[in-house]
């Protein structure tokens, strides 16, 4: 009985450590962007109080958890009633051997601190590259906090984890 026992429990502790290795093997790349949003359009949709559309450029840096840092840019459309909907975009990223990779986002935001603020999560496709990158496939997460207003300006970041490759 006693060596059954310590049999069960030896494989529940192995068991426990082997789950989170297979599931950080869907894991290819992870990292943090920084960016800044250097260009932002907004136009009153004019339909509802509050509702407005906002197409935003940003630029920035991909830091990978591998820690190679590339830059990038993403262009974003987001539909928004009061700070909050849904968040849709492109992101570019060239790296410096002259590959590039490319991916389809959407999500969705919510504004926090009267909208000083936003966060924002969703998933995202990786829609191929360029180079060593070529016939890039998968899929991912992300979850990104903005600072500062949509019409003037705004700097953030996004946290992603992808199985793309």
């Amino acid at each position: 009985m006693k060596g059954s026992a310590v049999i069960i429990v030896m494989s529940f502790f192995v068991l426990v450590g082997i789950v989170p290795i297979a599931q950080a093997a869907d894991v290819i790349n992870s990292g943090r962007i920084v960016q800044h949003a250097y260009k932002s359009e907004v136009e009153e949709a004019g339909d509802v109080p509050g509702h407005i559309l906002v197409v935003v450029l940003n630029n920035g840096l991909i830091i990978f958890a591998t820690g190679e840092i590339v830059p990038t840019m993403s262009a974003n459309i987001l539909d928004l009633v009061n700070g909050k909907g849904t968040i849709t975009g492109r992101r570019v990223v060239t790296y410096p051997d002259g590959s590039s990779t490319y991916v389809e986002y959407v999500g969705t935001t919510t504004p926090v601190e009267g909208g000083k603020k936003s966060m924002s999560q969703g998933t995202y496709t990786c829609t191929g590259g360029t180079g060593r990158f070529a016939g890039r496939k998968g899929t991912g997460t992300f979850k990104a906090e903005r600072l500062g207003s949509l019409k003037t300006g705004s700097d953030g970041y996004v946290d992603f984890s992808d199985n793309c490759k």
